[in-house]
């Protein structure tokens, strides 16, 4: 069973303090302190008319500064990216042995027999 890194609550339901406790400062808003902001689109509806529309964008953060903005000490979240950079790399070079390397080709001549075992030559078998 999988556990949540940070926990709301310690029992079933949570405790009014808690409930208190993460109102005032939700995870959201913690993590939107990182990385989202809310951009303005203006739209001209006519000459004199500007409706403004709200979009959300986010730049990219990193995985440090997300566990910093959900409670770790600066301490913890360098270590845990350096752990999972290098778990990454290990990650990527099995796939990467697991690959095969292409053969080398063997060319056909156009008087050699036709590979398709047509008993012609590749000439004037499969060549055109």
């Amino acid at each position: 069973m999988r556990r949540h890194r940070y926990p709301l609550r310690k029992g079933k339901t949570p405790t009014a303090k808690e409930l208190e406790r993460e109102m005032a400062n939700p995870n959201q808003l913690r993590l939107h302190a990182v990385g989202w902001g809310q951009v303005s689109h203006p739209i001209q509806v006519s000459a004199d008319v500007v409706f403004s529309l709200a979009a959300w964008s986010q730049r990219t953060a990193t995985l440090a500064e997300q566990m910093v903005a959900l409670g770790s000490s600066q301490e913890e979240a360098a270590r845990v990216a350096l752990e999972m950079n290098e778990e990454i790399l290990t990650e990527i070079q099995k796939i990467r042995d697991t690959i095969e390397k292409p053969k080398n080709k063997v060319k056909i001549g156009r008087n050699d027999q036709c590979p398709c075992g047509g008993g012609k030559k590749y000439k004037n078998c499969c060549l055109k």
